[in-house]
C-alpha cells in the first residue's frame, strides 16, 4: 500500500512537469469494465455494441476500521459508459446513489473475503438529448478487502521529495453489472463487467526535480 500511495503522488507530479503538487483523494470506490450495450427506441437504433465503463464513487464508511465487516454501505459517484467518443449519442454519462449489501466470508490475516450485491439509481445525459434520463443498475461484486494505516510516510532522493498519508479500507476484485435506462425516447441496455478496487483517503505531496 504504501508503494501504491507513493505511485499517486509521483503521478499527480509527473502530470504537472517538472515541479511539484498536493494531492487530496477521499475513501472512494472504483471499477473500469467493459461489455455491450445496446439502444432501443426512435434515435440510436443501431447494432449491439461493445461499450468501456467507468465508475467512481465516494463511500464515508471505508473510513472506519470497526466497520471492515459491515453488511450494508452506501456511496455517492458518476459514471462513464462509451464506446465511440467520437461519435455523438455513443457516450453516457452522470452522476448516482449507491445501496448495497454485503456478505463478508473468510479471513485470511488481515484480509477478508467480501461478497456485495449494490443498486444504483441514475441520472443520465449525452449528447443527443434535450434533458436528463434516469436509469437502474444492479452490481455483483467479490473482493478481498483489507485496513491500511500507512503513514505518515516520506521519501528524500536526489530527485524525488514526496510524504503523505492513507487510512481506510483497500481492495481488489471482479464485479459484474446489469443496467437499464432511459434517454429522452430512447431505452439503453448495457451488461458490463471488470475490476473493482476500494481505495483509501490519501494525503501527499510530491516534488520532482529534472536530472
Amino acid at each position: 500500500m504504501r508503494m501504491r500511495a507513493r505511485c499517486v503522488v509521483l503521478l499527480g507530479a509527473l502530470a504537472w512537469g517538472s515541479g511539484g503538487c498536493a494531492i487530496a483523494l477521499p475513501p472512494s470506490r472504483v471499477e473500469l469494465g467493459g461489455g455491450i450495450r445496446g439502444f432501443t427506441g426512435t434515435a440510436r437504433r443501431g447494432p449491439v455494441r461493445p461499450v468501456l465503463g467507468l465508475r467512481a464513487s465516494l463511500h464515508p464508511l471505508q473510513l472506519d476500521p470497526a466497520l471492515l465487516r459491515r453488511q450494508v454501505d452506501f456511496g455517492v459517484g458518476y459514471l462513464i459508459d462509451a464506446y465511440d467518443f467520437k461519435e455523438q449519442g455513443t457516450t453516457v454519462h452522470g452522476p448516482f446513489v449507491e445501496l448495497g449489501g454485503s456478505l463478508p466470508l473468510s479471513s485470511d490475516g488481515p484480509n477478508t473475503v467480501v461478497l456485495s450485491a449494490r443498486q444504483q439509481g441514475r441520472m443520465l445525459f449525452d449528447e443527443l438529448s434535450p434533458l436528463p434520463g434516469a436509469g437502474f443498475a444492479l452490481q455483483l461484486s467479490a473482493e478481498m478487502v483489507s485496513f491500511t494505516t500507512r503513514g505518515p510516510w516520506r521519501t528524500n532522493t536526489t530527485h524525488e521529495i514526496s510524504a503523505g498519508l492513507s487510512y481506510g479500507e483497500v481492495s481488489m476484485g471482479f464485479y459484474v453489472e446489469g443496467a437499464t435506462g432511459v434517454l429522452g425516447a430512447d431505452r439503453v441496455q448495457t451488461i458490463t463487467g471488470g475490476v473493482t478496487m476500494r481505495l483509501p483517503a490519501l494525503l501527499g505531496a510530491g516534488l520532482i526535480m529534472p536530472r
